[in-house]
């Protein structure tokens, strides 16, 4: 028995050194007795997965020059006493922070959070098949009074929410792409698909699939889902920069390509992905697994656009004052 545990324990130990998962020091995952406070910044987030949630955390990270404590926002039981007591500031973003799930969550910050907050890189989801979109905009008018800098991603949140005196740039998530940048394989014969499980069913993924592969030389797939051997940086290295072009269903599958330099082919089930594509351009828009061969063949399947990074380095550096000024 004692053998058999041993056994146990060093293969859990020796996984667990071999994970290069992303994970963050997140309160929702600690039992409250053991919780520390090891930056004067807790940061709200979604601890799901999928790496669009960890990539804008990432690039914020970056751009702050420091780590934020985190706090996944579908934790019911989100300690705001703890947060008051302990923190000098709240980052809430990135990502689809404003999906209507988290309703929940901004019910309570407005009724009991205390401190000084800021919204950064973060979006509403409208997928096509939901009648209910977003979190609900009568909360998020009280919200913005209580914020003191807002950034989005796009003017669809801008404008549904009737945001004034907000930020509208690219995701974070491209702060943190520039260091991939130099690995993109330019001579790269591969098409990568960048699959939403969430959004698109399981035949359609299958057409997509099935029509990309089949004219590609090379087929890569992703669910941008990171798991213990499939980790964020991986799937980034070993997808994305070795992939001349990406098809996608998912609004990372495009930010990611687009901050890599990569064109894409987008078929979205949701309005962000449109506004995406409308405001930055650099991939195509089409329909249906059936128009992936003709967009696949098309001359101007290639980067038009630079990339706007300046506009979402200029914001950081205004949360990074916002910041210094209630830390030091």
């Amino acid at each position: 028995m004692l053998l058999e545990r041993s056994v146990v324990s060093n293969v859990k130990d020796f996984l667990n050194g071999y994970s290069g998962r992303c994970k963050f020091y997140d309160h929702a995952r600690i039992n409250p007795r053991q919780r520390q406070v090891n930056s004067p910044i807790i940061q709200f987030y979604s601890s799901i997965n999928n790496i669009g949630n960890f990539l804008p955390v990432l690039g914020i990270s970056k751009m702050l020059g420091q780590t934020a404590d985190t706090w996944c926002m579908h934790d019911k039981e989100v300690d705001f006493d703890f947060v008051n007591a302990n923190y000098k500031c709240a980052i809430i973003g990135g990502a689809g922070l404003f999906h209507r799930c988290f309703d929940h969550f901004w019910q309570r910050l407005l009724q009991e959070c205390k401190v000084p907050v800021i919204i950064w890189g973060v979006g509403t989801c409208f997928p096509d098949d939901e009648e209910v979109r977003g979190v609900d905009p009568k909360i998020m008018a009280e919200v913005a009074k209580r914020c003191d800098l807002i950034n989005v991603r796009d003017e669809l949140t801008a404008n549904y929410y009737n945001l004034e005196n907000v930020s509208i740039t690219a995701c974070p998530t491209i702060v943190y792409l520039q260091d991939f940048k130099k690995s993109v394989n330019k001579n790269s014969k591969a098409v990568l698909f960048s699959s939403h499980v969430e959004l698109v069913s399981d035949t359609e993924s299958e057409e997509i699939q099935a029509a990309t592969s089949k004219i590609a030389e090379e087929f890569k797939y992703t669910n941008n889902l990171q798991r213990r051997f499939t980790p964020l940086n991986g799937i980034i290295a070993n997808s994305y920069c070795q992939s001349r072009v990406v098809v996608t269903t998912r609004l990372h599958g495009a930010i990611i390509a687009y901050g890599l330099g990569i064109p894409y082919i987008m078929i979205p089930r949701d309005e962000k992905l449109r506004a995406f594509h409308g405001r930055y351009g650099n991939g195509i828009n089409i329909n249906s697994a059936d128009d992936i061969e003709a967009a696949l063949k098309v001359a101007h399947l290639s980067i038009t656009k630079p990339i706007e990074i300046e506009p979402v380095l200029d914001f950081g550096v205004q949360a990074r004052n916002w910041v210094r000024s209630h830390c030091n």
